[in-house]
């Protein structure tokens, strides 16, 4: 059975399980001067929907969501917001944080919708930010975005299809150590030293093709994989 929900749904069954459904932003036809700021919206869900055991704790966000729209599709948050997971680690997204979207390989919007719309709203803010800051790595960033999905709502293999295009094509970073300077006091008098600094570098990564899209819609139209099999998950590109 086709379970893998078109954002027409997704809507309506976030309106049924009291997620944020109401647009983010208003129309594109808003003159670019006037800099709208979204009313509080909701992010704890009343009840979640039928795929959903009941009794698992899928997290749980934190704090108003509102956005002022600043340029295109970037947003600024204007309150503080977050994400608590199942583990109990704190995803923050702090106030003054620009989102937009960006996280989620856009190919794989006309699937889910774009990232303010329905049920991954929530998720699609938290995992922005903590794309940017690469404080975790990305393989612990992109499985949160999966664990947010569910917690606002998102139906299982469509989270699924969402975790499986940003572990493959969403950011990467990795750690990379460089060499830099530092004033120190070696037997005492002022000494440049040479001192080993950690940082993140971004690992470009090739977007998805076309036959790759409609393998994976159709896989997850058929097929709702273990958590753990989704890494290790490829289609062809042609």
């Amino acid at each position: 059975m086709n379970r893998l929900l078109p954002l027409s749904m997704l809507l309506a069954m976030c309106c049924t399980a009291g997620c944020a459904t109401s647009a983010a932003f208003p129309p594109e036809s808003v003159p670019p001067h006037i800099v709208p700021v979204t009313p509080s919206l909701p992010v704890t869900p009343i009840q979640y929907p039928p795929e959903i055991p009941p009794n698992y704790d899928w997290g749980h966000f934190h704090g108003d969501l509102r956005l002022e729209l600043v340029g295109g599709r970037d947003a600024r948050l204007v309150s503080n917001f977050g994400y608590v997971d199942p583990h109990g680690t704190d995803w923050p997204a702090p106030r003054g944080s620009l989102v937009n979207g960006a996280s989620i390989p856009q190919a794989f919007w006309s699937f889910v919708g774009g990232p303010w719309d329905g049920a991954y709203r929530q998720a699609s803010v938290v995992h922005d930010v903590a794309c940017d800051s690469m404080q975790a790595t990305w393989q612990e960033t992109h499985r949160m975005f999966y664990h947010a999905c569910r917690c606002g709502g998102v139906e299982e293999r469509t989270a699924k299809l969402m975790y499986w295009a940003v572990y493959h094509f969403g950011p990467r970073w990795e750690p990379q150590t460089v060499m830099t300077k530092e004033l120190r006091v070696v037997d005492g008098n002022p000494t440049a030293v040479d001192v080993p600094k950690t940082t993140s570098q971004r690992v470009a990564m090739a977007p998805p093709t076309a036959a790759q899209l409609q393998h994976a819609r159709a896989y997850f139209q058929q097929n709702s994989p273990d958590l753990d099999a989704i890494p290790s998950l490829q289609f062809a590109p042609q």
